[in-house]
C-alpha cells in the first residue's frame, strides 16, 4: 500500500511544482518588441588608478632619463599597464618563480583594451632597489632593447613577497593615437 500511495503522490507533487508561477504576473513589466534590456556598463579599465611607490617612481625616472640621454622620447606611465604588471608580480610571487608566463595573454589584453602594439616585458627578481633592477636590464641586450624601443607608454610594478624579496615587472607598449 505504501508503494501505491507514493506512486500517486509523486505525479501530484510534480504537477503542483511545475505549474506554480515563478513570477507574479502583476509585477511583470512589458517591453516593446525588438528592444533589449540595457546591459550595465562595465567599468572602464583605462580609468584605473595605480599608486606608485618609491622603487616604481625611481625606475620610471631612470627609464625616461636613459631614453632622453639617447635622444628618444620619454614614455608616459599608464596605470592600467602598471596594474597588469602588478598582477604578473602576484603570479610570480605565488609561484616563487621569476618568469614571463602568460605574456601572450597580457599582450592580448593590452592590445584589446588599449590598441597597443610592439609590446615587450622586462622582469627582474631579488634586486634591493629600483636602480639595481634597471641596471640589470640595461646590461641585458633584450631588456635594453625594450627600454630603448619605439614604445610610447609603459607600466611598472614592484612587489615584495612575505620574505621581502622584490619582484619587478615593466611592460612597454606603443599606442598610436594615445590612450582611449
Amino acid at each position: 500500500m505504501k508503494v501505491t500511495s507514493y506512486a500517486f503522490l509523486l505525479p501530484l507533487v510534480f504537477l503542483v511544482v511545475s505549474c506554480s508561477a515563478d513570477v507574479d504576473p502583476e509585477t511583470v513589466i512589458s517591453q516593446p518588441p525588438g528592444t533589449t534590456n540595457p546591459t550595465p556598463s562595465e567599468p572602464d579599465p583605462t580609468n584605473q588608478v595605480y599608486t606608485y611607490d618609491a622603487d616604481e617612481t625611481q625606475i620610471a625616472a631612470l627609464v625616461n632619463s636613459h631614453r632622453a640621454s639617447l635622444g628618444l622620447g620619454t614614455l608616459e606611465l599608464f596605470d592600467f599597464i602598471s596594474s597588469t604588471c602588478e598582477d604578473h608580480n602576484s603570479y610570480m610571487i605565488a609561484n616563487v618563480d621569476m618568469n614571463h608566463d602568460g605574456f601572450a595573454e597580457r599582450a592580448a589584453l593590452l592590445q584589446d583594451v588599449l590598441g597597443a602594439t610592439g609590446i615587450s616585458e622586462n622582469v627582474a627578481f631579488g634586486y634591493q632597489s629600483g636602480q639595481g633592477a634597471f641596471d640589470g636590464w640595461l646590461n641585458s641586450p633584450g631588456h635594453r632593447a625594450a627600454i630603448e624601443g619605439s614604445a610610447t607608454h609603459f607600466g611598472i610594478s614592484v612587489s615584495s613577497d612575505a620574505d621581502g624579496r622584490k619582484y619587478y615587472t615593466a611592460i612597454f607598449v606603443y599606442i598610436d593615437s594615445g590612450p582611449l
